[in-house]
């Protein structure tokens, strides 16, 4: 089992590099296609339509893939309520049906989305727009396949996520994590401040 961990782990990382890629990406061009809007209206050349449906389906692609980049460091938002009161392997198995939960509920998410984008998204009528410049039909589901993907990937995350809570013996303590969070965090900003009054900038 541990070789069979080794290789998720290896597969995970490959693909947070390239979600981090596209996230990266997409937020550029969110920033340039409105710079470039803003700049044509201002001249008075008129903007162009179809810049604010690219960057709405980018905001789309920013937060599916933003939301599986978060479960895979495990800081997506998180409501415990049991998780405190119980032992360090309490929590494990608290926190382990709650991975298990997530993995049915987030596939069952994925099913649904794709579901609703092949009936109302996928037929001949589908709504179709230019590309900008290069005058390309596009059409929208190819971009809201996003949707059903991330929740695909988060379930995925969360089957990673499982298997190490039950096959590696690794500690988890939220809590000690959260403290040397807030700690390193302290240290950071008191580092800011003596530097700031003795006039020099903080590394």
């Amino acid at each position: 089992m541990g070789r069979v961990i080794a290789a998720i782990r290896a597969l995970d990382r490959a693909l947070t590099a390239t979600e981090v890629a596209l996230v990266s990406v997409a937020l550029l061009l969110m920033v340039v296609l409105k710079f470039v809007d803003v700049v044509m209206r201002n001249t008075g050349h008129g903007g162009v339509p179809e810049f604010a449906t690219i960057a709405q389906h980018l905001v789309l692609w920013v937060g599916m893939l933003g939301a599986s980049l978060a479960t895979a460091g495990r800081k997506h938002i998180a409501i415990e309520l049991f998780a405190p009161l119980v032992t360090p392997q309490g929590r494990r198995v608290v926190e382990g049906i709650v991975d298990v939960s997530t993995i049915f509920t987030t596939a069952l998410f994925a099913y649904v989305a794709w579901e609703w984008i092949d009936f109302s998204e996928r037929p001949e009528n589908a709504i179709v727009f230019a590309v900008p410049l290069v005058d390309v039909p596009f059409r929208r589901w190819w971009s809201l396949s996003v949707i059903p993907a991330g929740f695909a990937l988060i379930s995925a995350r969360y089957l990673k996520l499982a298997l190490e809570r039950a096959f590696v013996d690794e500690p988890v303590d939220r809590g000690s994590e959260i403290r040397a969070e807030a700690a390193e965090l302290e240290r950071r900003m008191s580092s800011g401040e003596r530097a700031s009054a003795r006039g020099e900038i903080a590394p």
